[in-house]
């Protein structure tokens, strides 16, 4: 667990209060590239990172979870480097759709994004053979 500053939007405030890393289930998985039929590097697979932030707008405080995971790769276009992180629809826990609401832009989730990639890199350079 770790702790990011806030990120600053016009008259309003994302504060990062946590960070936590799931990695119980992550693999190292080979990545095809679009066409091929081999490998062409690895990346990472069921990496989750949550944030628990608190968001300020118009003097209105609400927190929210919003959950990152390693994106699906079921189409050979996406994800080429295999490391890239995406929101997490299919998890309950996870309130981006209400904090882009609250917020009113989705511009919000660019800086959780690079630090849910950054944490996943890292994993992935400590873990592979």
């Amino acid at each position: 667990m770790s702790s990011a500053p806030q990120l600053p939007t016009n008259n309003t405030s994302i504060n990062i209060d946590d960070i936590n890393v799931i990695d119980e289930f992550a693999t190292i998985v080979d990545v095809y590239g679009q066409g091929c039929n081999y490998p062409t590097k690895q990346g990472a697979e069921n990496f989750r990172v949550d944030f628990r932030v608190t968001a300020i707008k118009e003097g209105n405080e609400k927190s929210f979870n919003v959950v990152y995971s390693t994106m699906e790769r079921t189409d050979n276009i996406m994800a080429y480097n295999g490391l890239d992180m995406a929101l997490d629809f299919d998890c309950d826990s996870n309130e981006s759709s209400e904090l882009e609401e609250f917020m009113g832009n989705s511009d919000i989730f660019d800086d959780m994004a690079e630090i849910a990639k950054k944490e996943c890199s890292e994993w992935f350079e400590s873990n592979r053979e």
